[in-house]
């Protein structure tokens, strides 16, 4: 069935005159047919962009052109985006995709009927093509198509396998966005090179995640991002255990979930794994040790290091001689994967945009003449080989002249308001050192600031309480379900400008008073002292 919908993917482009290194955009909700369509376009030597379905208008077509797409399939429900931007897209052909898993051409020409079964010409593809873009989650500006190879893909799916343990007969529960590497690669790359039977869920539930998972008798349930604090947050009246699921994998799952999810939905196994779509480096938590998202074997270490870098740019501190500094066990440091001609794995193919692939690399970093990739993560790793994240480099900031971790202040602000969504993030103030920390929150019913106040007092220092407050209806999520505060950060905290509630911790009152005008005007007049 797949291979034989492949083929007929294959022909249709193949005879509408496509040909090998062209790339085709796909927006479609996660369907069978989505796998099916990437595998027969490679089957004639063309890319896949597989395009983020939550984006319109200007970001749609940004995606499609950064990829130089020569054609779009889309799905039945994104008809009236493609045709908000037909008119400023250029020699670019459109496909539908129906409802009866038809491809049909919106073409003057009509639908394109006749389609045939029968084999296609087969181009000679190495594993160092190109097989798909896979963007990257853009939580801190635009989304950047990285580059996925026949080989990376291999290497990732067959990597993925033995790190995780897939049996031939575990039943996968996939409820990811297929445009992500996660949906795509790490889960459906199972049944495609180990024969997995996939349960495919349109869209994630928080509600029917694990009612999907005993349903269908799933065994290995994916996750990712805030995904189960989502599920956590599900009312504990509907509850599902499932008697088959032996063990969940993702990553993003933070410390203060972990153990609450674990044992509410009696969770044997999480498998914690870190990586990234574009790096060259992957590392997995197979042993159930809360909070850490890799364990790095004594044999490979030589192969990643973390260094110390500057707490507010990410940029690496270089020592006199002009080499980067090595962090010791315990200490963070920005996470960083050797990069070896020599060694395939090490590779790092980075994006369609070489100047942005070049600002991921790092040289001369213990020696001259090495390489490294630059994952832009601050982890740190203890002395038995457990990895841990901290921080994304450039959300830490300093405060008072302390250090304040974004991730250590947004897990205190999620524990005081019920596990709700929060961000914390650094903002500049007038003629002042550092940034001073903001959080943006949805709060749980009947919101009480003071409260607020009080209960964060209790859990943490007061240089990292947040300076500004904002009180928002919703936090925007990436497709993969990260939180998304880049928008945020721009908007600052601009009464003028800003229609949601805003506060401004009042140091010496100690709690929270309304950012009104007249008080936004003190700060920048320097009459109000922070």
């Amino acid at each position: 069935m797949v291979l034989k919908y492949a083929e007929k993917v294959a022909n249709l482009f193949q005879n509408n005159g496509f040909k090998k290194g062209d790339t085709v955009a796909i927006l479609v909700d996660n369907c069978p047919e989505y796998t099916c369509i990437w595998l027969g376009l490679s089957k004639i030597g063309i890319i896949s962009g597989l395009i983020n379905t939550r984006i319109t208008g200007d970001s749609l077509l940004y995606a499609i052109t950064v990829i130089q797409s020569k054609a779009i399939i889309f799905g039945d429900n994104f008809k009236d985006q493609i045709v908000s931007i037909q008119n400023k897209l250029e020699n670019v052909s459109l496909y539908q995709l129906t409802l009866e898993g038809d491809i049909n051409s919106m073409d003057v020409r009509g639908p394109l009927n006749g389609i045939s079964d029968s084999s296609t010409e087969t181009h000679v593809c190495n594993f160092n093509d190109p097989v798909m873009y896979i963007f990257t989650s853009g939580t801190t500006g635009l989304p950047k198509p990285a580059i996925i190879t026949n080989q990376k893909y291999l290497q990732i799916v067959t990597a993925m396998r033995a790190f995780i343990g897939f049996k031939p007969d575990d039943t996968i529960y996939n409820c990811l966005p297929l445009y992500h590497s996660s949906g795509t690669l790490l889960c459906n790359g199972q049944y495609l090179l180990g024969g997995n039977t996939i349960v495919m869920r349109k869209k994630f539930s928080a509600s029917r995640y694990f009612a999907d998972c005993e349903q269908y008798k799933c065994t290995i349930g994916f996750y990712v991002g805030e995904m189960c604090r989502y599920i956590l947050g599900t009312s504990p009246e509907n509850d599902i255990k499932p008697t088959k699921l032996r063990a969940l994998t993702g990553n993003g799952l933070k410390g203060n979930v972990w153990k609450e999810f674990v044992s509410r939905f009696k969770v044997k196994q999480i498998i914690e794994f870190y990586a990234a779509t574009e790096g060259n480096m992957g590392y997995v938590n197979s042993d159930n040790t809360i909070g850490s998202c890799g364990f790095v074997p004594v044999y490979i270490q030589h192969l990643q290091a973390r260094i110390k870098c500057n707490e507010e740019t990410g940029e690496p501190i270089r020592d006199a001689k002009g080499y980067c500094i090595r962090c010791k066990s315990d200490e963070p440091g920005l996470q960083i994967g050797v990069i070896k001609e020599s060694l395939p794995i090490s590779l790092f193919l980075g994006y369609t945009n070489k100047k942005e692939t070049q600002k991921k690399i790092l040289r001369n970093v213990f020696k001259n003449g090495d390489m490294y990739f630059n994952t832009g993560d601050i982890l740190v790793m203890n002395k038995f080989g457990y990895l841990y994240f901290v921080d994304r480099t450039g959300d830490n900031f300093r405060w008072k002249g302390e250090n304040v971790s974004t991730y250590d202040v947004e897990d205190a602000i999620s524990k005081v308001i019920e596990l709700n969504d929060a961000v914390v993030f650094g903002v500049k103030v007038p003629r002042t050192e550092g940034c001073a920390g903001m959080s943006v929150i949805v709060p749980h019913d009947n919101f009480d600031v003071d409260l607020f106040n009080e209960r964060l007092k209790n859990r943490l220092p007061s240089y990292a309480i947040p300076v500004f407050l904002r009180v928002v209806e919703k936090v925007p999520v990436t497709g993969n379900f990260k939180l998304q505060k880049y928008q945020f950060r721009q908007e600052g905290y601009n009464p003028n400008v800003i229609r949601d509630p805003l506060y401004l911790y009042d140091a010496k009152l100690g709690k929270y008073i309304y950012l009104t005008s007249s008080v936004y005007q003190s700060i920048l007049k320097e009459e109000l002292n922070l």
